[in-house]
Formats: C-alpha cells, sequence, structure tokens
C-alpha cells in the first residue's frame, strides 16, 4: 500500500519522524520523473516505534536502509530491527 502523496517531497504521516520523505515524483532534467515508491529519506528511522510508525513504514515495501550517519551517530540511535 502506498499512500497518497500529492507533491514530491511531501512528508510521511509518522508520529516518530517528521521529516520522513519519498523522494519519487520529481521531475528530471529529461523531462521524466523519479519513479514513486522507490526512493525514501529519513532523518531518524530508529524514532519510528510506535506501533502507527510500523505499520506505515513496513506497508512502504522498503527492503534496504542505506544509513549514512558516522558510528557514533548509529550507535547513540540504532535503527530498528524491521521483518523481512
Amino acid at each position: 500500500m502506498q499512500p497518497d502523496l500529492f507533491e514530491p517531497g511531501a512528508p510521511l504521516p509518522f508520529d516518530g519522524s517528521d521529516n520522513f520523505r519519498e523522494l519519487g515524483g520529481y521531475p528530471v532534467q529529461d523531462g521524466r520523473h523519479v519513479k514513486r515508491g522507490v526512493f525514501w529519506r529519513a532523518g531518524a528511522p530508529g524514532k519510528l516505534v510506535s506501533p502507527h510508525d510500523r505499520r506505515l513504514f513496513s506497508s512502504l515495501g522498503i527492503r534496504a536502509i542505506l544509513d549514512l550517519r558516522s558510528s557514533g551517530e548509529r550507535l547513540q540511535l540504532p535503527d530498528p530491527a524491521w521483518p523481512g
């Protein structure tokens, strides 16, 4: 289930993160658009702990997380373990 987003970069309604956004829908130079439902960004996935947040995250079908934080930042707020 993909959430209905009306514009690229619209924040998703997570309780624990106010900056979780889809990157799909943005126009690229050749006139096409970034495919929806493929790329997401979040400031702190470790804060997505409520049942609502876990359901919403699971509904996105995310299969891999690329964590660009330093090792110290990851130790301070680790990413949660997600089923699958």
